[in-house]
């Protein structure tokens, strides 16, 4: 049985599941090891979906709305262990959604909305961060590393809001042209 790569996509969240088991369990190595998987499976579906010609806009759509869920999911996990700044958080989800919305209205509007290298990188640092907070709750990374990178990573966070914004700035500008007319 050939693995499609929505279904490598969807595992994400069993995967993101076993996660939360293992810290509660005490089980912080293999949560860490899970995570990791998890991470790679996201590079993984886009491997397949490309290898053979298997992408579609539904599977575009699930890989980037389960990244969030997955990531964000561990972000407020971590954050309510008390592994992670709030701010870190907020600044990293809020740009999540911000994106979403003006992909969105993109959307709403038959407009192409690109992706972004700084995007792309933004995604791979909160994998890292999320590897780093579980190094760190294993003593591991030291708290002061892990604020840096935590730090490090909410800013380019808001730094590839401010590219996504600019490369899509039709959208952007059509955004604030509806909320003119709409008044």
């Amino acid at each position: 049985m050939k693995l499609t790569p929505n279904q490598v996509t969807l595992s994400r969240l069993i995967i993101l599941v076993l996660i939360i088991i293992s810290y509660e369990s005490k089980f912080f190595f293999l949560g860490t090891a899970l995570l990791i998987i998890g991470l790679l499976s996201d590079a993984l579906d886009g491997y397949i979906a490309r290898k053979f010609k298997k992408g579609t806009e539904v599977g575009i759509f699930l890989d980037q709305f389960i990244d969030k869920i997955y990531v964000h999911s561990l972000l407020l996990y971590f954050l309510a262990k008390g592994n992670i700044s709030f701010l870190i958080v907020l600044i990293i989800i809020l740009r999540d959604h911000v994106a979403v919305a003006i992909r969105y209205f993109g959307v709403l509007n038959g407009q192409v909305i690109k992706s972004i290298w700084s995007g792309k990188l933004k995604l791979w640092l909160q994998g890292f961060l999320l590897v780093f907070i579980a190094l760190h709750m294993v003593e591991v990374i030291p708290a002061n590393a892990l604020s840096i990178f935590g730090t490090f990573t909410a800013a380019w966070s808001a730094v590839s809001l401010l590219h996504f914004m600019l490369a899509n700035r039709i959208t952007i500008n059509s955004f604030f042209e509806s909320l003119s007319i709409d008044a």
